[in-house]
């Protein structure tokens, strides 16, 4: 008999015997422990590229406790399974260690189409039907474009549209000038505005049969996408409402572009005024900017900067709708390294990050005005006062999930950590 045969087997069977009872219908992962006297410990994490919302880590019936002979069960839409890019699960038994991967059981469901992604700026975009056969890639210094194949030798021939990194103030004269040549803002990094511009003339040989319809099938889901281009995890997400800075102004992602909020650079951090600073009034732009506007007044910044072996990190606050920024503070732990940021909401802001030594991670939370700091235990941590409920979990050394509510745990919203590229 199996249970039998699980009983007198060593633990290799046994994660055979459980990966085999791994099943997907389009809604629900189920799985079976093998019956028998072992002690279990499973962990089931991944990780999801969502187009509003960037890289979240995935985590799946935590705190669960393993009874063998069990079936278990976590809710996985069959819409969603194509965002995923890793979804394992970690088992310790008896002294060894097995990661099962679970993309294989659950890929039939997964979006029909491949991917495109950009290592050297860091996008990934999901080929329309018909793309990955007709279309020619070719990557360059600056950009990518987009072709359709066998259209010709002669210049331009085939080109559909094209994706091309620039300066934030070169793309700002773009946006105020109304974007002339039909330029489409896609989203920022630490490298620059990455764009999308498309042909404004023909570009495919009128005299051949069918070439006109060829290239039309493919040109018409140009929209479709760009509409799917996705910033990579690790880099600054970019959607609307997002605040970086340029030349010490803030500026908000919007429909058309960066639009600077203010005319007023946003000030110096406190502890710098006793500091020789040459020509600077406002915040340089070595830093590297995260912040939110969480409704139409209220905001977040947060600014990072590394000088030699020093990590600074300082927070601030906008209620004017960017007019004015005021300086919050900065973490207490002179060795702490930012390495993401949580826009809880209006009143809170989780600062996530890691120690110089490399030690963590470690959190820094900002609530009504109220400065805490807190290592992050390895089993996650709970933060609570009177009107709120803060999960935080970590994985790999970093805070990778926060998770928020405001009645007292009946329901709870994921809070995406921003991470720094």
């Amino acid at each position: 008999m199996a249970c039998e045969q699980t009983q007198n087997s060593g633990p290799d069977q046994a994660v055979e015997e459980l990966e085999d009872t791994i099943t997907y219908d389009g809604q629900t992962v189920s799985f079976t422990l093998p019956e028998g006297e072992r002690d279990w410990s499973l962990h089931i994490a991944g990780r999801a590229e969502v187009e509003w919302l960037g890289g979240m880590s995935l985590h799946y019936l935590d705190e669960t406790a393993w009874t063998p002979g069990e079936t278990y069960s976590f809710d996985l839409d069959g819409e969603s399974v194509g965002d995923i890019t890793e979804l394992s699960m970690y088992i310790d038994l008896e002294g060894q260690s097995y990661t099962v991967d679970l993309l294989p059981h659950v890929r039939e469901y997964s979006k029909p189409y491949p991917y495109y992604r950009n290592y050297d700026y860091g996008f990934t975009l999901t080929l329309p039907e018909g793309w990955a056969e007709g279309v020619d890639i070719q990557e360059m210094d600056g950009g990518v474009d987009f072709y359709m194949k066998n259209a010709g030798d002669w210049d331009g021939a085939g080109w559909l549209v094209g994706i091309y990194l620039t300066d934030p103030t070169d793309w700002q004269g773009i946006a105020d000038a109304g974007c002339p040549h039909g330029q489409r803002f896609l989203g920022q990094t630490a490298q620059g505005v990455l764009y999308a511009i498309g042909p404004s003339d023909v570009r495919y040989d009128e005299t051949v049969p069918g070439e006109m319809e060829r290239y039309n099938a493919l040109y018409e889901r140009v929209d479709e996408l760009l509409d799917s281009f996705q910033l990579d995890s690790m880099d600054v997400p970019t959607a609307q409402g997002d605040i970086t800075v340029w030349n010490g102004l803030p500026y908000a992602c919007q429909e058309n572009g960066w639009t600077a909020l203010s005319e007023q650079p946003i000030p110096l951090p406190r502890e710098w005024e006793d500091q020789v600073l040459e020509g600077e009034q406002a915040l340089p732009n070595t830093g590297t900017f995260l912040g939110r506007m969480m409704n139409e007044r209220q905001g977040w910044l947060v600014a990072a900067y590394d000088v030699g072996q020093e990590h600074n990190t300082y927070v601030y606050r906008t209620q004017d709708a960017g007019a004015t920024w005021e300086e919050q503070g900065k973490p207490q732990w002179p060795s702490f390294i930012l390495t993401g940021v949580g826009f809880v909401d209006e009143e809170r802001i989780i600062l996530a990050g890691r120690f110089q030594d490399g030690t963590g991670p470690c959190m820094v939370s900002y609530e009504g005005g109220v400065i805490g700091s807190t290592g992050v235990p390895d089993d996650g941590l709970i933060s609570s006062n009177s009107d709120i409920i803060i999960k935080i979990y970590p994985e790999e050394g970093e805070v990778s999930k926060i998770l928020v509510s405001y009645d007292e745990g009946s329901n709870w919203t994921s809070i995406p950590v921003y991470g720094l590229s």
